[in-house]
């Protein structure tokens, strides 16, 4: 079976208990799969020239799967479910919504650290397999931190669509001077 691995997961393949989950999926017969909107996601990290060095990279590794005019309609029609679940539900990164519809659709699992993909398979509609990789080994310390800054940033961006395009552009004006401030004086 092929599985994705998430932009989430892949940006944490690096820290060992991700790596770890990671290998076991592997070890468990898996085949990572890339979604063409996940590797345009990690495709934004590289510069220059070392964007086509880590494209060729990605896909010499990986299938890439292939999407289609009915995996965005698939993906619109999780976002319209879970929209009526929820006001706020249906504000995922389109990201996690086009590998949910492409693992719907091509019937393959998703690795991911973040929890969208946990809300797009109880509420969206779509069926497919997903497994949370913790980013700490059983009984490892836990980092509350990070978690809780995801979830402010996440509140965040919530508000800010709220907001006429005006206010919404003066208060992250205000929270961005401010954090310039804070870390020019760390």
């Amino acid at each position: 079976m092929r599985w994705i691995v998430d932009t989430s997961a892949w940006a944490r393949r690096d820290n060992p208990a991700v790596k770890e989950q990671l290998k076991a999926l592997l070890r468990e017969g898996v085949e990572f799969a890339l979604s063409p909107a996940v590797l345009l996601e990690l495709l934004r990290g590289p510069q220059g020239e070392h964007v086509a060095e880590e494209r060729e990279s990605l896909t010499a590794a990986m299938t890439t799967l292939a999407a289609d005019a009915e995996t965005f309609e698939i993906a619109a029609g999780a976002m319209e479910r879970l929209a009526s679940y929820a006001s706020e539900a249906h504000r995922l990164p389109v990201t996690d919504l086009v590998s949910a519809a492409l693992a719907h659709q091509h019937e393959c699992g998703v690795a991911h650290v973040d929890g969208d993909y946990d809300q797009i398979a109880e509420h969206g509609g779509l069926t497919f397999q997903h497994r949370r990789l913790a980013l700490r080994a059983a009984g490892g310390e836990q980092h509350p931190i990070a978690g809780r800054q995801r979830a402010l940033e996440k509140e965040l961006a919530q508000l800010l669509h709220q907001l006429p395009t005006k206010d919404s552009e003066a208060l992250l004006e205000r929270v961005v001077q401010e954090a310039r401030e804070v870390a020019a004086s760390a």
